[in-house]
């Protein structure tokens, strides 16, 4: 270990953050420098093969140099030095203060198709001007990409062609080859592993990445057939034309990928965005319960909710109204922004977590009056042809058992409602807003059917007697 280790006369090593196969990473302070701000050192493992030690040299001073170039680019660190001591490599570079995307993508836990979009688009951004100096990274994955806490932007990390330098050796033929390939196995394209990378290499790794988000999978768990392609699209409620693209960034054979980042953000920036409007803060009012249904008159409250005594919480009044008034008008579209709006507000405000969206494990928190009175308003101003009960009748129709998953059944039930076509789940901007849609289709939200694979909502639904 290193700590309190003053390298180069100035860079003391203050903690150690982490090791790999390829070296050791630290903090450190620039004693040289006035405040003495943090930076980073990266020590990289020193190689077993005294032969190639030259070649190992040349290599360190051309990477290097790569590296400065790279920092030129506000979201990729910036390389402050870069020395040798004792046969071994040392980069010091710019210190990054956030958290890296392990604390975002995290398994079992789905990102919404707009968010994996938006995700893709910035980490694609930061890549196509790495490409463009023909660049790869080799090692793209979550814990290679941090959340700056200044801006909350991305900032790319750790590339990986430096780190060819520990584990260089010469062949039989006396040719310096690496003994392994530099990457993360779990996020690796055959090619590179073979000791071939090329651009496409970590168009891979972010397509394993952007599966492993939407899905919630480990990669491990992403399933893969007898031939290498990735598979198992059907089980996800995925839009064709997103999936249409991952698949295209993941398969096998790396003549069939996209060919760079500026050819994978192209696709993705075809894909339309389904960003709901910014979410309202609801005032917070204080009523008093024995005049809360002469106030809730006054405010035009609906009569269905008084009469069926679910009395809405006094701040999202307004918003049962709003509701209400989209669904006389038949505005389906509105209506049902509206009534995620309202069930996202109604989650946290039952729930520790500020950023809930009617998380599966949380359903059992969402307070019954709020699931009835939305459940009523839809069923009211649709003749009985959208709303939770339909859905729950159609998820038994199909075969489907509360408590219990079944591919084949869940699939069925999809298309009987209309949101899954041709094998394939559609996104929120391709539902049917229409009075023609199928009956169950509405309300609809692709996080909200996530509740729907072993039928919880309708289990709680069950317990809510709806």
């Amino acid at each position: 270990m290193l700590i309190n280790t003053i390298l180069l006369g100035r860079y003391k090593i203050t903690k150690f953050l982490g090791e790999g196969g390829f070296g050791e990473t630290y903090l450190a302070v620039d004693m040289a420098l006035p405040g003495h701000p943090q930076c980073v050192v990266k020590k990289l493992k020193k190689n077993p093969h005294p032969e190639v030690l030259e070649i190992a040299r040349r290599l360190f001073e051309t990477e290097a140099k790569t590296l400065y170039k790279l920092g030129e680019h506000e979201q990729i660190p910036q390389l402050l030095a870069h020395f040798e001591e004792d046969g071994e490599f040392y980069l010091v570079q710019e210190f990054v203060k956030g958290h890296d995307l392990d604390k975002e993508i995290i398994p079992g836990k789905r990102l919404d198709e707009t968010s994996v979009i938006q995700l893709l688009q910035e980490i694609l951004e930061i890549l196509k001007y790495v490409h463009n100096n023909n660049i790869i990274h080799r090692d793209l994955k979550p814990s290679n990409l941090m959340r700056r806490e200044a801006d909350n932007k991305l900032v790319m990390i750790d590339f990986g062609a430096v780190k060819e330098l520990s584990v260089l050796s010469i062949n039989k033929q006396g040719k310096t080859t690496p003994t392994i390939a530099v990457g993360t196995p779990i996020y690796m394209a055959p090619e590179q592993a073979n000791g071939f990378p090329k651009l496409c290499s970590d168009i891979h790794a972010l397509g394993i990445l952007a599966i492993q988000a939407i899905t919630g999978l480990h990669p491990q768990e992403i399933p893969k057939d007898n031939t290498g392609e990735i598979i198992g699209w059907e089980d996800f409620q995925i839009s064709k034309q997103l999936a249409n693209v991952l698949k295209k960034m993941v398969r096998y054979n790396h003549k069939e990928r996209y060919k760079n980042a500026t050819e994978a953000l192209q696709a993705l920036v075809d894909i339309p965005l389904d960003i709901p409007p910014k979410k309202r803060k609801f005032p917070v009012k204080v009523i008093v319960g024995s005049v809360f249904a002469g106030i809730a008159a006054i405010a035009g409250i609906s009569l269905l909710t008084i009469i069926n005594n679910q009395n809405p919480q006094p701040d999202l009044i307004e918003s049962y109204n709003q509701l209400e008034k989209y669904l006389e008008t038949q505005d389906w579209q509105k209506a049902n922004q509206e009534t995620i709006d309202i069930m996202l507000e109604v989650a946290k405000q039952n729930s520790k977590d500020s950023e809930a969206f009617f998380k599966v494990d949380e359903i059992e928190k969402f307070p019954c009056k709020d699931l009835v009175n939305i459940n009523q308003l839809w069923q009211k101003h649709s003749q009985k042809k959208f709303g939770f009960s339909v859905q729950k009748s159609k998820y038994e129709e199909t075969g489907n058992v509360i408590g219990e998953y079944n591919q084949n059944t869940f699939n069925k039930f999809g298309k009987t409602v209309g949101w899954q076509q041709e094998g394939i789940w559609i996104s929120d901007q391709e539902l049917n807003f229409s009075s023609e849609a199928l009956p169950g289709h509405l309300p609809s939200n692709t996080i909200l059917r996530d509740t729907l694979r072993k039928g919880e909502l309708f289990s709680h639904m069950n317990s809510c007697k709806i």
